[in-house]
């Protein structure tokens, strides 16, 4: 029996209150109850005893070794699969649907870019998918504000480049005026000076 509560003793982590908390129900469920301690025991005995005392108790009641190595088994495979149940976040379960309905959450799954239809259907049911279109509308709408503003900005630039285009265009005719007057003025002067 001893090779039972060591190795029992080197399976449980007496650290880890969830385990250590289900290991005691277990021996509960199996007919060991808990010893109930005295007011002097409160104070000195800790949990750590208190479970390898039902430990002890539980294969103390088994005769034969290799019933006492199989119970130890048994054990830790419950231990295991209680820690598989409640790590499993969620059942899968399977729905038939038809072609026509099986098409659109595809459609869906692929527009929110999720992993599977189950998600689609999730996200359908609990109005994720119109939060999300919503969004999205939002940040497009958001987009062609800035957009709109980046073209009214572009709009008042264009017509302040436009108004200097068009005094640089009467400055150029101002100039060939000018240009041609004193043109003409220094072909009075060569004639006059030719003559």
């Amino acid at each position: 029996m001893s090779k039972e509560i060591d190795n029992f003793k080197k399976w449980v982590n007496f650290k880890n209150k969830k385990m250590t908390q289900w290991v005691t129900e277990y021996f509960t469920k199996k007919g060991i109850p808990k010893s109930l301690p005295s007011v002097d025991d409160i104070l000195t005995t800790s949990r750590q005893q208190n479970i390898l005392e039902q430990a002890e108790h539980y294969f103390s009641r088994i005769p034969e070794p290799a019933l006492r190595k199989e119970k130890l088994s048994n054990m830790k495979k419950s231990w295991a699969q209680y820690c598989r149940r409640k790590k499993r976040a969620r059942k899968v379960h399977t729905v038939y649907v038809d072609d026509k309905t099986h098409t659109f959450l595809k459609k869906v799954k692929k527009k929110y870019r999720l992993d599977n239809l189950g998600q689609a259907v999730e996200s359908i049911i609990d109005g994720t998918a119109l939060k999300r279109e919503i969004r999205r509308l939002e940040r497009d709408n958001d987009l062609l504000n800035k957009k709109l503003e980046s073209y009214d900005l572009l709009k008042a630039k264009s017509r302040q480049k436009e108004g200097q285009l068009e005094e640089m265009r009467n400055k150029v005719d101002s100039l060939e005026e000018r240009n041609l007057m004193l043109t003409k003025a220094l072909e009075q002067l060569t004639d006059s000076l030719s003559s």
